[in-house]
């Protein structure tokens, strides 16, 4: 019953993991150590508690000897600011092991905990190791190009993205490893190179056929790409038309929200940050909190922002996802911002 657990958190279906977890909780006195530091594991998890949920799987690992799941204690180390032990669980990981070589996530996890700790030379490193494993793999080419973004090797970065227009269609696109290193580019001050790199990635998205045009995943990320390259109407114009579409979906109005913020159109801002507050559903682990933080950097209300942002983090919210994001910029020189994303160990 433990692997339904497994599939059904694996593919998002939280609501259908519950009442699973709870009938393995009414007999968790028969389970195995492992077993029941996994239980306790997922329902963190599902709770929002990553701390928690860091300490069971932790607990699991021990109890397996660090053979069977180490990935898992070094995401949940990721997710709680403790990129340094991902590192070390990581490094002690056989990519050759068949579940880790089929597993193109693995090197984003190690790339991650080295981005988080500023090692770029060794996150590229490691990159360059998981592309042997995975050479056709859009998100192994994505890893590489964020190392080369973040040490600015802007011609290595061109020639990059000349080969991720080479590889065959797949679930990620050419246009986020494009987004991706325009973001980083932008964070190291390369603002220039950002705004060329997005250049690239609309004319990637001017090729697409009409059907492709039409599709939710390229309308969400066109609007991104627009977002990061500072033309607020026209991203501004995609979202609204996404959350006239799917209004439950969280960050269509968020995104709303920043925009307003960065057209200086402070009311609004705050009317759907006000909303975003007023969110009440289960397994959202804090998306709504971090949008509103994100507006209130925007708006210039620093001490707020790190505070609804704490608020975010203890909600459910990984430290990995603060790494980088453009709306964050105010911020950076701000002591207490400046020590809450300070690895801590």
């Amino acid at each position: 019953m433990m692997w339904t657990v497994w599939a059904y958190f694996t593919l998002g279906e939280y609501a259908e993991t519950e009442p699973v977890l709870r009938k393995l909780d009414k007999s968790r006195d028969k389970l195995d150590p492992v077993h029941r530091h996994q239980l306790d594991y997922f329902g963190a998890r599902l709770r929002g508690d990553n701390e928690k949920a860091y300490n069971a799987i932790y607990q699991a690992e021990i109890a397996k000897e660090r053979k069977k799941i180490g990935y898992l204690v070094a995401g949940a180390a990721n997710g709680i600011n403790r990129p340094k032990e991902a590192v070390e669980i990581l490094k002690k990981i056989d990519p050759e092991r068949e579940n880790i070589r089929r597993w193109v996530g693995f090197w984003g996890l190690w790339t991650t905990a080295h981005h988080m700790l500023g090692n770029h030379r060794q996150e590229l490193k490691v990159a360059r190791r998981g592309r042997k494993y995975h050479p056709e793999r859009l998100e192994a080419l994505g890893y590489e190009l964020r190392a080369l973004a973040a040490l600015a090797r802007i011609q290595e970065v061109n020639k990059l993205i000349d080969e991720s227009l080479s590889l065959p269609p797949q679930q990620w696109s050419p246009s986020q490893c494009m987004l991706n290193a325009a973001r980083e580019l932008r964070a190291r001050g390369y603002r220039q190179a950002s705004l060329q790199v997005l250049e690239r990635a609309f004319k990637w998205f001017e090729s697409r056929t009409k059907e492709e045009s039409e599709t939710r995943s390229h309308r969400v990320r066109l609007a991104r790409a627009l977002y990061t390259a500072e033309r607020w109407e026209e991203a501004q114009d995609i979202f609204e038309a996404l959350h006239e579409e799917f209004p439950d979906e969280i960050d269509y109005l968020g995104w709303l929200g920043v925009v307003a913020a960065r057209r200086g159109d402070k009311e609004e801002a705050v009317r759907i940050s006000s909303l975003l507050e007023n969110i009440d559903r289960l397994y959202i682990f804090g998306l709504h909190t971090y949008w509103r933080a994100r507006i209130a950097s925007l708006l210039g209300e620093k001490e707020n922002a790190v505070r609804i942002l704490r608020e975010a983090l203890a909600q459910g919210v990984y430290y990995s996802a603060l790494h980088p994001s453009m709306d964050f910029e105010p911020l950076q020189d701000y002591p207490p911002f400046k020590e809450l994303i300070k690895p801590k160990g």
